[in-house]
């Protein structure tokens, strides 16, 4: 017998041929990694992967820049009619004082 140094009790033949059983029934098999193996993608495959979503990632990002650019654009365009309006007001308001 075994004795256990944490619990201080001692471990049978039994109980550790138990405890084995469950850890057989449990482990994975040489049949169980070969079937994983084969469902897995090889490194070249991700590297395939890669290149295509690094391409899709720089297409979207062309797409937004170009998105951005007519909306920097607009912003500048708002901008300048702001300041345009701003003198109109001023204007309207110095006539307005003058009658």
């Amino acid at each position: 017998m075994k004795k256990n140094k944490e619990a201080n009790t001692e471990i049978g033949f039994n109980e550790v041929n138990e405890k084995l059983d469950r850890v057989i029934d449990t482990m994975a098999t040489k049949d169980d990694i070969a079937d994983i193996r084969a469902e897995m993608a090889t490194r070249r495959e991700l590297q395939a992967l890669d290149g295509k979503f690094s391409s899709k990632f720089q297409e979207v990002i062309a797409a937004v820049d170009g998105l951005m650019k007519p909306i920097s654009e607009l912003k500048m365009e708002y901008a300048g009619m702001t300041m345009q309006l701003g003198r109109h007001e001023e204007r309207l308001s110095k006539l307005e004082n003058k009658q």
